[in-house]
């Protein structure tokens, strides 16, 4: 009676087993299955980009490395933040190469240098090239140039990114590149934070918030009241100036 009893716990157990074997092989082909289907779904185009071969664009331009995006988000860090020294992106641009800069942007000292950060197409004939400017204190500032492919120089610029402060007077601008109008253009959303000390009482700050909203066109930016657009509610990413 016992061999019999072991004997059906051992077919009850092997059935258990066969049992889960075919749910468990079943839930692997189902994981491949899906895995399968993910892979096959062609990655979505960013709205925004620069495909051109590099080779056969002028040096200056090459400078810039190709961004693709929807969003772009362009922020200026502090001189020093709690995990060191500020990092500085991109690629110091030549000195044979500044003269492709504004003369606004170069100020009076050449002790700074200017490094290239990115480049995407703006229009047909312009190039946005993303560039690290000096600011009267450090290397703090950013700036979009619009560069023309068919005149070969700098058309029009705006400064988009700042961070930078002494003694209470202090301001930070953040920007973002977005299609708001859905016109196929990049347009440009700037919000700004800056500080005083208020003039009765110099030991108080006093802040001023303010946004702006620039549309695009084909030779440059427009600017709009930033009323017409919903900015608040604007799914785009933040970082911690502007919480």
């Amino acid at each position: 009676m016992k061999k019999i009893l072991l004997l059906l716990f051992i077919i009850g157990c092997s059935s258990k087993r066969t049992e889960f074997d075919k749910v468990e092989k079943k839930a692997e082909k189902v994981a491949i299955f899906k895995t399968e289907i993910k892979a096959s779904v062609p990655p979505k185009d960013k709205q925004f980009s620069d495909k051109r071969d590099s080779t056969s664009l002028p040096e200056f331009i090459r400078l810039f490395k190709a961004v693709e995006f929807d969003t772009l988000h362009i922020f200026s860090q502090e001189k020093h933040t709690i995990d060191g020294p500020r990092q500085i992106g991109g690629i110091e641009i030549p000195k044979e190469f500044i003269s492709y800069i504004p003369k606004n942007l170069q100020g009076e000292e050449d002790d700074f240098p200017f490094y290239a950060c990115y480049r995407f197409k703006f229009s047909p004939e312009l190039t946005a090239l993303i560039v690290n400017t000096p600011s009267s204190l450090d290397i703090t500032s950013y700036s979009v140039l619009l560069f023309s492919d068919i005149k070969s120089k700098v058309v029009n610029y705006k400064g988009i990114a700042e961070n930078e402060g002494d003694e209470g007077n202090s301001q930070v601008i953040d920007s973002w590149f977005i299609d708001l109008n859905k016109d196929g253009l990049v347009d440009l959303i700037t919000k700004k934070i800056s500080s005083e000390p208020d003039e009765k009482n110099p030991y108080k700050l006093v802040y001023t918030k303010s946004d702006s909203v620039y549309l695009g066109d084909k030779g440059g930016f427009k600017v709009i009241s930033s009323h017409n657009y919903n900015i608040k509610n604007l799914k785009v990413h933040d970082t911690s100036n502007f919480k």
